[in-house]
């Protein structure tokens, strides 16, 4: 851990429902999008998922910067002490970390993919671009910068989008082999040990109907993700590096009972599951909206519920 810096911070007030990022600094407001409260006003970043820790005195986030050798870019994980006005690196030796999801505990234990270094130093080959992929696994570490734990070690696939359950029993996230002749991603579970880790369900190809961002249903049942929808027009044609549309979907932890909850079109990526409500970043170029939406875990194809436009990724606070 880096040594903590002091910084101008905000505090998370008590009717504070939701955390999100916008134009590179962090936020909270309530679950109707109303009485917004900014926390970070220095050193604005490239964020990409924040989250709360559940005593609601640390804020954790991971930055995300371009990188041509490492898919997905460097990430790296910073974290906030609202308390005592800091802030600081986790694990700034490793190579990435945080990448796609970071989410807390109830121990105080942060959640996270991460990489401490790459088995080949200069990629050039298709086998070593693999192996560095491979070389991306779960970790956990305590908020202080303690008790730093590998929670899986696959050689053999890439995990992301790591998500904890709400009572702290269970961990979400994608994996992606990368040893196979088919580009795809899995939805996994394990137990927050890192024991028992088992396939919920198997996407498709990379950006044609790959799954990303799984989240637990508050009594750990059900999982919800977006799947990449190719087969609806492009939300932004003229640029292909953009994103196609996203459905949000939720399906049984034993695989059964696949339900599409959000309509065709929209990128809908990223949902977060508290109660009867399902947060995600919703994205139509069609409805020139771009901002944070609600949906519930029951209807299918709905219409969402828009209630931030220009919030990025957001997260319910414990």
């Amino acid at each position: 851990m880096s040594h903590p810096e002091t910084v101008r911070l905000g505090m998370i007030p008590p009717g504070a429902e939701i955390v999100y990022h916008e134009n590179g600094f962090i936020y909270v407001m309530d679950g109707a999008g109303r009485n917004i409260t900014q926390l970070t006003f220095e050193n604005p970043r490239m964020w990409e998922h924040v989250a709360v820790s559940p005593d609601r005195q640390y804020i954790v986030a991971n930055e995300q910067n371009p990188n041509s050798i490492e898919a997905g870019g460097i990430s790296k994980v910073w974290l906030f002490d609202l308390g005592a006005g800091t802030e600081a690196q986790l694990l700034p030796y490793f190579i990435t970390a945080g990448n796609g999801g970071i989410d807390w505990d109830k121990k105080g234990f942060i959640y996270f993919g991460a990489k401490e270094k790459n088995p080949v130093d200069d990629p050039a080959t298709p086998d070593d671009f693999r192996k560095n992929a491979g070389a991306n696994d779960i970790y956990r570490i305590k908020y202080d910068g303690t008790g730093l734990q590998r929670l899986l070690n696959t050689p053999h696939s890439g995990e992301a989008d790591i998500s904890v359950a709400e009572d702290g029993s269970m961990v979400a996230f994608v994996l992606q082999p990368v040893n196979t002749q088919t580009d795809h991603t899995e939805i996994w579970m394990m137990n927050s040990d890192g024991t028992n880790a088992r396939i919920i369900y198997k996407a498709g190809q990379v950006k044609l109907a790959s799954a990303h961002d799984p989240e637990f249903s508050p009594d750990n049942t059900k999982v919800i993700f977006s799947i990449v929808n190719s087969t609806v027009p492009p939300n932004f044609p003229q640029n292909p590096l953009a994103n196609t549309a996203h459905d949000i979907w939720s399906v049984n932890i034993d695989g059964a009972e696949l339900k599409r909850l959000s309509k065709e079109g929209p990128i809908s990526i990223a949902p977060d599951w508290k109660g009867e409500l399902i947060l995600y970043l919703d994205i139509s170029e069609a409805d020139r909206y771009a901002g944070i939406s609600i949906i519930n875990p029951n209807d299918v194809d709905q219409l969402p519920n828009r209630i931030k436009s220009g919030g990025n990724i957001a997260k319910w606070i414990p």
